[in-house]
């Protein structure tokens, strides 16, 4: 069909997408991408977990490995609370191969002063071993009844320090130790 040397379209034969098409099309494409960024941030979330884990699982882990080390290099002097308003677990060692200096493990369990903090004071050095990382480092020593002087239980609970919420880590160890001192 032609007007005035000029070709007519019919509209059937044109091709496109009509306002419908477009819309589902708009839709599926929105719920494809919220989808995508939910898993993403949700697999963001994991990994950060993961990590606070194993930082809090090291750090936790190397803390009672130095303290069973050295313990059991060492001689078992005292074992004591330190009494007041809040309890402090003091642990005293004599170290045999340091011209007997002693080294004094603290679980400050106060939240005036340090709450939370394992410290350990004398020998070669003075450091708080929750500086090592954003851990907070929490416990107690518990003598055996029946060999004063000579094993010893650690007990600590590790937990990520400034996690956002839900991504914060804990672990609990304990490990018994034995003197090797024979006097």
């Amino acid at each position: 069909m032609t007007f005035n040397n000029k070709k007519l379209i019919c509209r059937s034969t044109l091709t496109g997408f009509t306002l419908i098409e477009m819309l589902v099309a708009l839709a599926i494409f929105s719920i494809v991408v919220t989808v995508m960024l939910s898993v993403t941030i949700s697999l963001v979330k994991a990994q950060r977990k993961t990590q606070n884990l194993q930082l809090v699982h090291d750090s936790a882990r190397y803390s009672i490995e130095m303290m069973a080390k050295e313990i059991r290099m060492s001689k078992i002097i005292d074992v004591r609370v330190v009494g007041g308003p809040h309890f402090i677990y003091e642990l005293t060692i004599q170290r045999l191969d340091d011209l007997g200096n002693n080294i004094v493990y603290h679980f400050y369990n106060d939240s005036a002063s340090k709450p939370g903090i394992l410290a350990r004071d004398r020998g070669a050095d003075t450091r708080d071993l929750n500086d090592i990382t954003k851990v907070d480092i929490r416990g107690y020593f518990y003598p055996l009844s029946g060999t004063p002087g000579k094993r010893l239980t650690i007990v600590l609970r590790a937990e990520s320090v400034g996690a956002r919420a839900g991504e914060g880590a804990i672990i609990d160890l304990q490990t018994t130790v034995t003197s090797r001192s024979y006097e």
